[in-house]
Parts: structure tokens; C-alpha cells; sequence
């Protein structure tokens, strides 16, 4: 059923409206399966003609693919993406059309050095209100657990699986929760990998956060994170917003070989300050801790003094050691060869083939890190930051606002209330 150009408009994201308007005039014939073949030569704009919201979708899609591909640039990709509906598409030359542009930016993204592929998700928050946008990750970090055969990912661990209706399904999930709660993100890919630089779905669904009044906290190794600064805070003004920081290893040096591609320990470490600065409390998690590498007390020292220095809300620590599993191991082990040598032979020695395997000097390490999080005021009960990452707060001026709004549109005219003698 034809629609007008403001109604299908109106249904496109925030940001798929701003890439929709700066669309230059083209010449483009469409094959509408309702209004039949035409030519014309337009502005793409909200007050465009009507015309067929399927024909429009790919004609939109296909132009943001193009003039971005014209720009060697990728900023097109997550709204060609999102506007997906291609299944829906009664046009072949349509579809031929947008899938020549698909296809072209996968080979933009392939000689950028990105491996990645998009499937259509079937749902977005979990039970907990946790979600991952992406599946798999590139930030190569040799003890990742998310590499185990037990999560069944069915494609390589660097290819990363983007959820191409991630964004729809959380907005649909926002608006139909009847109470406000915390959502999550992190815990099973880095939301932050350099993908994100060209997709933005984290940005995106931080604007659904502080659009619909959710708070959020989210689990990351990299800087990249400042770059939703201005969000971050928004959230935290109105409700509660926490970052998580991963932090293994004080070493510059042995952290580029731990996690070779994000962000060192000592930029981490920048990060906590700047959104200490900004307002927005932080959780590191100290772990893992790999046995005879980084489980020494200077280690240790030098990572829970960045903490004392960003003022951390809490530490979040489960005992001086790491875990490994079927999958995790073995790329695990394959690392130990290639930058420890003989270090892999020790470790099937010590522990052979254990899921956890905590470091001989686990009992000292412990107390050091229980003594030093007590002495400055840190909160180290994994259980209560755990309640407190969970707790869904509402700021007084936010609750007022929404009171008022909600007086407003039952009882015209309301005034707040001013305070008097």
C-alpha cells in the first residue's frame, strides 16, 4: 500500500533520518510494484512524493551505499543495514540493486582489514537485560573465554557476526517494558572493537537508553569509549550509567602481548580519570590473572594504585587465577608457544587440563588485594557491586520532570510547584 514520504520518514531511526536528508538530488528510475515504472529526477526529502515504502527503502538504501562507496568511506553501513528489507522486496531490480551495493561494502570492509558478516536476530535483551550487538572479536586477547566451544559459535572468532536488527529489537523491547531497569553490555564481546568506529550500534542503542530513560552499564578494554562521552553523561544525569574497565596486567609491554589490539593498561587507565572527571562511577575487573606471568605482587600493587587514583567504585575480583575450556585452551596454549616458549609445557605439567587454574601464589595476592580496597575505601564484595551494577536508580530532578509530564498531559496547564514560606 503506497505511503507518503513523511510517514515512511517518520520510520526510520534518528540517525537513519539525518543520512536520508543528506541525500543529493539522483536521477534513479523506480520499478514500483504498485505505481508501476516511472523516471523522475528529485530530492530525496521528507516531502517527497509518495511512492511505494518498499521501493523507497531500497532506493534509500542503495544511494547511502553509493555516495558512501563513492567516499571510500563506511558511515552508510549500519543504516543500509538497519533499513534492511530486502526479503520484503517486490522489485528484482531493486534487489539486485541493493545487493550489488552490499556486496560492495563487504569488499570495503574486507581490505580495511575487517572480517564480519550480518545475520537477523531473533531477540536482543536477555532475561537480565543484558544484549551483545556483535558476536566475536577482534581485539586478539590469548586468554579470552568467549572463544570456548560452549557459547556455539558456528564462525570464526575474528569474523565478526553483526546483528543487523539489534537496534529495532531493543527499541521494541524498551517500549514495551512497564517499569525502567539497567540494561548491559560487554559481557561476552567488547562492544568497543574497531567495527564499532564505522557501525555505531553502540551509540545507537546508548541513545535508546537515554531516550526512553533506561540506565546502562557496559564491560570494555578500550578508549574508544570517550567517544560517547556526552551520552554516558546524559544517562548518568537522569538515572545511573556505569563503566566497567577490564584491567590484567601493569606491564606496558607484557599487555601488548596479552591484548595486542586495544588499548594498554596505562590508556585504560586514562579512560577511568576522564569519566571520573565527567561524573560517571567505574568498576574494574582484575582478572584474569595468569599464573607464573602476571601474578605477582608488583603487578597487582601498580594496577590497584590506578584504581585508588581514578577512584573506582569497586573492584570486582574472583581470586588470582584464570579459567579455560575447551576452544579458550587451545588458542590459548597455541599464544603460550609463540610468546612464552616452554611456558605451555608448565602449564599442562601444573594444572593439565583444569577449567581453573589459580596461580600458587593465590592466598598473598588476595590479602594484598582485600587490604589495599579496604584501607582506601573501595568495594570489593564481588556480590554487592554485582547489586549495585543491577540497581536501576532514578534521579530526583528526572522523577519530578516525569511527574510533571505525566500531570501535564492529564491536567493541561500544570505549573511545578514552587517551594514558599
Amino acid at each position: 500500500m503506497p505511503v507518503s514520504g513523511p510517514e515512511t520518514y517518520r520510520k526510520l531511526s534518528r540517525t537513519g533520518r539525518a543520512e536520508y536528508r543528506r541525500l543529493e538530488q539522483i536521477t534513479f528510475e523506480t520499478p514500483c510494484a504498485s505505481k508501476g515504472s516511472f523516471r523522475r529526477k528529485t530530492r530525496l526529502s521528507p516531502e517527497s512524493t509518495p511512492r511505494c515504502s518498499r521501493c523507497l527503502y531500497a532506493l534509500w538504501a542503495t544511494g547511502t551505499a553509493l555516495r558512501a562507496a563513492r567516499r571510500v568511506g563506511l558511515r552508510g553501513v549500519p543504516h543500509l543495514v538497519r533499513c534492511w528489507s530486502i526479503s520484503k522486496l517486490k522489485c528484482s531490480k531493486w534487489k539486485k540493486s541493493v545487493l550489488t551495493s552490499c556486496y560492495v561494502f563487504c569488499g570495503i570492509f574486507i581490505s580495511w582489514g575487517y572480517a564480519m558478516h550480518f545475520v537477523a536476530a531473533k531477540g536482543i535483551l536477555s532475561a537480565k537485560n543484558g544484549m551483545n550487538l556483535y558476536r566475536g572479536c577482534s581485539h586478539g586477547c590469548i586468554y579470552c573465554d568467549s572463544r570456548s566451544k560452549c557459547y556455539h559459535l558456528e564462525h570464526d572468532f575474528a569474523d565478526i557476526e553483526v546483528k543487523s536488527n539489534a537496534l529495532e529489537l531493543l527499541e521494541n523491547s524498551l517500549k514495551r517494558k512497564r517499569s525502567k531497569c539497567m540494561l548491559a553490555t560487554g559481557s561476552m564481546t567488547d562492544p568497543y572493537i574497531p567495527l564499532e568506529n564505522e557501525l555505531g550500534n553502540v551509540r545507537e542503542a546508548l541513545s535508546l537508553a537515554y531516550q526512553y530513560g533506561f540506565g546502562f552499564t557496559l564491560i570494555t578494554k578500550s578508549n574508544r569509549v570517550l567517544r560517547d562521552l556526552d551520552l554516558l553523561t546524559g544517562i548518568n544525569e537522569r538515572t545511573k550509567c556505569v563503566v566497567q574497565m577490564t584491567l590484567t596486567t601493569y606491564d606496558e609491554e607484557l599487555c601488548k602481548k596479552l591484548e595486542p589490539n586495544v588499548s594498554t593498561t596505562r590508556e585504560r587507565f586514562e579512560v577511568l580519570k576522564r569519566l571520573r572527571n565527567a561524573g560517571i562511577p567505574t568498576v574494574v575487573w582484575l582478572c584474569p590473572v595468569l599464573p607464573f606471568i602476571n601474578d605477582t605482587e608488583e603487578n597487582i600493587t601498580g594496577i590497584l594504585e590506578y584504581c585508588i587514583e581514578a577512584k573506582v567504585y569497586g573492584i570486582i575480583c574472583f581470586g588470582m587465577g584464570m579459567t579455560l575450556r575447551e576452544g579458550s585452551r587451545e588458542y590459548f596454549y597455541s599464544q603460550l608457544d609463540r610468546l612464552f616458549p616452554c611456558m605451555k609445557e608448565k602449564y599442562i605439567q601444573e594444572y593439565g587440563t583444569r577449567y581453573v587454574l589459580t596461580s600458587p601464589d593465590s592466598k598473598i595476592l588476595m590479602q594484598l588485594f582485600h587490604q589495599v580496597c579496604e584501607k582506601n575505601g573501595i568495594v570489593h564484595d564481588n556480590k554487592k557491586i554485582f547489586e549495585y551494577l543491577n540497581a536501576f536508580e532514578e534521579k530526583q530532578g528526572n522523577a519530578q520532570l516525569s511527574l510533571y509530564s505525566m500531570l501535564n498531559a492529564t491536567f493541561p496547564g500544570t505549573a511545578l510547584p514552587t517551594g514558599g514560606k
